[in-house]
């Protein structure tokens, strides 16, 4: 009965050598397959958040572009309006030296009305090439010489014939 038992128990050892390898076997296999999930998971983890970033970044792209629209529009009601209040202006002061030019007639100033007929052509030809749509720059330059050519001339002028009505 001994010699039964030794050779069972010789006999369980294969087994139990056999069963410990399957049980190696299997477990490196499923430690192969979680790795494997594992590192797909980052993967999609990882192009998830790559999606995410372009969506920001298309966002934010648009959003800019919004903001560079609302800005370009708004500038171009500014210019509009600048140009308009000029037109205004130029044509008021054109208005004014038409009058005071009839007054100097009136009074026989030749000279003087010939002068102011002339700032009066150039004011017209400012007055329509500011009626154009223009570059800033040009709108700037015509006020400027507007304000340094036109308000001392017609200074110079009403001040005698403010003189003379008093």
């Amino acid at each position: 009965a001994n010699e039964v038992l030794q050779n069972f128990l010789q006999s369980q050892v294969a087994t139990e050598t056999s069963i410990l390898q399957s049980d190696k076997a299997l477990t490196d296999g499923e430690k192969v397959t979680a790795a494997e999930r594992a590192k797909k998971e980052a993967a999609e983890k990882e192009q998830e958040l790559l999606r995410q970033k372009q969506k920001e970044q298309q966002q934010m792209m648009e959003a800019q572009e919004r903001s560079f629209q609302e800005n370009m529009a708004q500038l171009e009601e500014k210019m509009e309006r600048e140009r308009a209040n000029l037109l205004r202006e130029q044509e008021r002061m054109l208005e004014h030296k038409l009058k005071v030019q009839e007054e100097l007639l009136t009074e026989g100033f030749k000279k003087k009305s010939e002068e102011l007929n002339k700032e009066i052509n150039q004011l017209k030809q400012k007055i329509e090439s500011t009626k154009e749509p223009c570059v800033v720059s040009n709108v700037l330059d015509m006020v400027g010489n507007l304000i340094t050519t036109v308000l001392p001339a017609a200074a110079k002028l009403v001040l005698p014939v403010a003189a003379k009505l008093v």
